[in-house]
């Protein structure tokens, strides 16, 4: 026994396994530290792909909203300036306001569904708005506006149906009302005496009934009628409206 005395040499073989041994264990940890690294990449990936997810949503969103708001501002300047340049009669309103003539009766109704342009929809759409119905009773309308027509003449009793309307528009308001008329009312129809000779020489020894279309006559055209028939001192007796 080596009491006391240096220890026994390693052989080489033996140091030879224990260097082999820490160099496992080294190459194990730095195994280990890679598939860790591997591991918390792949979850900061996962990560940055939800995070850029949930920017492109908000994104997308916030694209969607700002257009949405940018067509309703645009589709309100349009309307906007529409109405200001547009140059036909709006509504039955108009008259009463703008020339002091009494509504007798109307015939107008929006434009029909299946036979629409898009700015006549947007026209019926305004009209459903005003209160204008699809239905009407026409027949009520023309015996209602004979009714006021008798109340409101000055002894005349001659009636000059006329106004800045198509002819055919004119014949039916002459139809409608005529039946419901005394036998002693002598009732005319004529185009617009702004444009025709002969209805000006109608407007001589009658009064009138003026016939204007809404979304269909034009303000300026109505604005000259009237004040040709103030200036005559004829006597407008009311409007109606188709």
């Amino acid at each position: 026994d080596h009491v006391g005395g240096d220890a026994p040499a390693l052989s080489v073989e033996h140091m030879r396994g224990i260097f082999l041994h820490v160099v496992d264990e080294a190459e194990g940890r730095v195994d280990g530290a890679g598939l860790i690294k591997q591991q918390a990449n792949a979850q900061i990936q996962e990560e940055l792909a939800q995070t850029a997810f949930q920017i492109n949503v908000k994104a997308i969103l916030r694209s969607a909203v700002l257009c949405a708001i940018l067509l309703a501002v645009l589709a309100a300047v349009v309307f906007a300036l529409r109405e200001v340049f547009r140059d036909t009669l709006q509504n039955e309103l108009e008259v009463e306001c703008r020339y002091g003539i009494p509504m007798l009766g109307s015939t107008y109704r929006p434009f029909p569904a299946d036979k629409m342009s898009a700015h006549k929809g947007l026209d019926r759409l305004l009209d459903r708005w005003e209160g204008y119905s699809e239905s009407l009773d026409a027949p009520l309308q023309y015996e209602l506006a004979a009714a006021k027509l008798c109340r409101l003449t000055g002894g005349e009793r001659r009636l000059l149906i006329s106004g800045p309307v198509s002819e055919a528009q004119l014949q039916a308001v002459y139809e409608g009302i005529k039946p419901y008329l005394p036998p002693d009312f002598s009732l005319v129809m004529a185009r617009n005496p702004m444009e025709q000779p002969e209805a000006m020489r109608e407007t001589a020894d009658a009064e009138i009934l003026l016939i204007a279309g809404i979304n269909d006559t034009r303000v300026r055209e109505l604005d000259r009628l009237v004040s040709f028939l103030r200036l005559s001192k004829t006597r407008v007796l009311g409007a109606f409206i188709v």
